[in-house]
């Protein structure tokens, strides 16, 4: 059975569905990286940023906020205040495609080269 905070958690959900897909996504990413504390009173707190700043604006901080990793209020605040939220997000690094790597860094597998090497110098003793 759901306990009394899934009611509000509910609730906060429906809120930030309400101000846009960047707020509902935050709220979702915060509650799904909670562990034994509530992340209400954070949620709370920016669905309650509404109120100061308009809905979009909002939305740009909550995707900043996503893109850097911040699960806190005063995050999402602090880029409200800085207006961070009105820059462009920085151009995310190309990561090339995985190339096979190779079994071997030499020409021929280490192995054989340390079977070699191992000959050669029970040879010399």
């Amino acid at each position: 059975m759901p306990g009394p905070d899934s009611d509000v958690s509910d609730r906060e959900s429906a809120a930030a569905r309400n101000l846009g897909e960047e707020v509902e996504a935050w709220v979702s990413e915060t509650y799904d990286a909670a562990d034994a504390m509530s992340p209400l009173r954070t949620i709370q707190s920016v669905v309650t940023l509404i109120e100061r700043y308009p809905r979009e604006r909002v939305n740009n901080a909550c995707r900043r906020a996503r893109h850097f990793g911040i699960q806190d209020h005063r995050g999402i605040r602090d880029i409200l205040e800085k207006a961070l939220d009105l820059q462009p997000l920085p151009t995310p690094l190309i990561v090339p495609p995985e190339s096979p790597q190779p079994t071997s860094w030499f020409a021929r597998p280490t192995i054989q080269m340390l079977a070699s090497f191992l000959k050669v110098s029970h040879d010399v003793h």
